[in-house]
């Protein structure tokens, strides 16, 4: 799903600047991403990961259902 791929970007971007080795990781990862994907990671910045400017629509029940630990399945 989705919504877990864009959280997941998320969390990177926003972990690159920890400290030491943790955040080299971060940062390297978010690097290979941005080569990889230029357009999708400059806008998700540029929009401080608002997703509904991304893709139109309400992602707050599916980011809800996984932060609880429901998951996509609502399991």
């Amino acid at each position: 799903m989705l919504a877990y791929e864009f959280l997941f970007l998320k969390s990177v971007y926003d972990m690159r600047d920890s400290n030491g080795t943790v955040g080299e990781k971060y940062k390297n990862t978010w690097d290979f991403y941005s080569e990889q994907y230029p357009g999708l990671c400059q806008c998700l910045v540029e929009s401080e990961f608002d997703f509904a400017q991304i893709i139109p629509g309400d992602w707050n029940g599916m980011f809800d259902a996984i932060r609880r630990g429901e998951g996509y399945f609502g399991q």
